[in-house]
């Protein structure tokens, strides 16, 4: 995959988070269970995705963690950077310290390409969209 575990797991425990009813507040152990993310990391997970606003947590027994905002106007990207992934990354990938658009190495306009694709689906597609996806699959399944 393309991402780092840590944004792999925000995406799946948003994703669980967009299935859920407006409202309804979700326990980190019931996220953890259902979306597949290790308990020590999704604490951490929801810690940074609360201070980016993109859920909103409620400590104590009554409490849980739900979408800051509907999963419709909640972009993949937001998730990404939240999570401290690079979108706009513009290091070499074959580790040059001189790689731009005025001194490119061999692969720099291909990578460049996939880069703006890339981000141009993340800044696109929104949790709603994942949820959709998710929901399609599990139905081919059964």
């Amino acid at each position: 995959m393309i991402f780092s575990t840590p944004v792999q797991y925000a995406i799946r425990a948003m994703t669980y988070l967009g299935e859920q009813e407006t409202g309804k507040l979700s326990s980190i152990r019931e996220i953890s269970r259902e979306a597949d993310v290790p308990m020590p990391y999704l604490a951490k997970i929801i810690n940074r995705l609360s201070r980016k606003r993109l859920v909103n947590a409620k400590r104590g027994p009554s409490g849980g963690v739900m979408l800051g905002r509907a999963a419709s106007r909640i972009h993949v990207a937001e998730i990404v950077e939240a999570m401290g992934g690079a979108l706009g990354n513009n290091h070499c990938v074959l580790g040059l310290s001189e790689c731009s658009d005025r001194m490119p190495c061999p692969v720099h306009e291909s990578w460049k390409v996939v880069r703006q694709t890339l981000s141009r689906s993340l800044h696109e597609q929104t949790v709603s969209d994942l949820v959709h996806a998710r929901q399609a699959k599990l139905a081919i399944r059964s």
